[in-house]
């Protein structure tokens, strides 16, 4: 069993709002210094008649620019798994279960990050979130509300503050 993964969620244009663009920069150096081998990333695509569009008339995400994945912060080559909901899809679900655990950055904090943590805890796969690189298109507070949910959820081993090395 591999050691631990980088799990890049949903770093679109669609999403880099509210100041959630800061975390750009600092998850290209983070990929940057990442084993390449080691790097998956999620890019959620909305479509017509989505739960999203029906229930919350949320009709954002669904063609070109807004789906794309800001290339600053792609490697190329490696792994994009389209999800349809908060949640990652299980073809990543299953890439990821050759980990003891994930480091996980990204946007939205409050919703499909904070997913991705509760699927793999529940997947027994050990959840780190990287909170310098994490940010909610809903604005701070959102992205700090999550995280201390978060903290209350899973423990102070799931939260790493400040920068870190691949």
């Amino acid at each position: 069993m591999k050691e631990k993964a980088l799990l890049v969620i949903d770093v679109q244009h669609g999403f880099m709002q509210q100041g959630a663009e800061i975390v750009v920069p600092r998850i290209r150096d983070l990929v940057g210094a990442w084993p390449e081998d080691d790097i998956f990333y999620l890019c959620y695509r909305n479509y017509p008649g989505s739960f999203f569009s029906k229930n919350l008339d949320w009709t954002e995400c669904m063609t070109g620019e807004a789906v794309a994945i800001v290339p600053d912060v792609y490697k190329k080559g490696r792994p994009v798994f389209e999800h349809y909901g908060y949640k990652p899809p299980e073809g990543a679900m299953q890439a990821l279960r050759q980990y003891q655990s994930v480091h996980i950055c990204g946007v939205d904090t409050d919703a499909c990050l904070m997913a991705a943590v509760f699927a793999l805890w529940d997947a027994e796969i050990r959840p780190v979130v990287l909170e310098h690189y994490c940010a909610s298109s809903g604005g701070p507070h959102f992205h700090q509300v999550a995280v201390d949910l978060m903290l209350r959820q899973f423990g102070t081993g799931c939260i790493v503050r400040g920068q870190v090395a691949g």
